[in-house]
């Protein structure tokens, strides 16, 4: 199976978001697309790019910014799916972004819980499930546990018995970023170790942040794991248009 895995420079406008998007599918051999968070502004951007997208091959996995599923729902971070040469809303968005936004809040953990069944999908008999940004907080580090990530609500019995049949359930974690997380690795690496352990993958893109700009080398726009162990794959980077892309193969 291979993953595409998109990242995008800094401040670029709409339009070249969307010629970028046009390009990679219609030239990709991948069988799954990842875009970053915040890939498209809303459901008129798609308008705009279904007359030119004639590759059915690859599933693509990207977020609007705002959406509106619905004449009475309006959404942020909406994810979005183009499987079979259609575009469907997959009727699930960001529900927490940090620690604190989760922290003791079992309804909020229970509520992510409740959505994955509109977050798994089955890709060549790859079960694989989406993780929205910094929704990788229902795992914490703590220090006196030599900052191993372990599950948030592990003492809640219901919780992690769900916890665990998500680990069960899932072969590949799939993590469309916004922002290239900052300097505190110590506390996301043991998240992206914790996710892919027992011979599951977990991957991650994002856009570079204001400091980074022009910086696609960089190599907080993309993290790779298999096993517990990070994958280095070498990138190829468009200085034109402002992405770059790496293509990772699970058998």
């Amino acid at each position: 199976m291979k993953i595409q895995l998109i990242g995008f420079d800094y401040g670029i406008k709409i339009n070249k978001k969307l010629s970028i998007f046009k390009e990679v599918i219609i030239s990709s051999l991948a069988d799954l697309i990842l875009f970053p968070g915040h890939s498209i502004r809303n459901e008129a951007d798609i308008d705009r790019l279904c007359p030119y997208i004639n590759n059915t091959n690859p599933v693509v996995i990207f977020e609007l910014e705002n959406a509106s599923p619905s004449g009475c729902m309006h959404t942020n971070n909406e994810l979005y799916i183009y499987r079979n040469g259609v575009f469907n809303d997959m009727y699930s968005s960001q529900l927490f972004a940090t620690s604190d936004d989760i922290k003791g809040n079992e309804v909020l953990m229970g509520k992510l819980f409740d959505e994955l069944p509109r977050r798994t999908l089955n890709i060549l008999g790859k079960r694989i499930t989406i993780l929205q940004c910094g929704e990788t907080s229902l795992l914490e580090c703590r220090k006196a546990n030599n900052n191993v990530a372990e599950f948030r609500f592990m003492d809640n019995e219901t919780l992690n018995d769900r916890y665990l049949e998500m680990l069960d359930s899932t072969d590949i974690f799939l993590n469309p970023i916004h922002v290239a997380q900052g300097g505190r690795q110590w506390l996301y690496d043991p998240k992206r170790v914790c996710l892919s352990r027992d011979g599951r993958h977990y991957l991650s893109t994002s856009s570079l942040d204001e400091r980074s700009q022009g910086k696609l080398t960089s190599k907080r726009i993309q993290y790779i794991y298999s096993n517990g162990e990070q994958l280095f794959i070498a990138p190829e980077i468009d200085n034109d248009l402002g992405y770059v892309s790496r293509i990772v193969c699970i058998d």
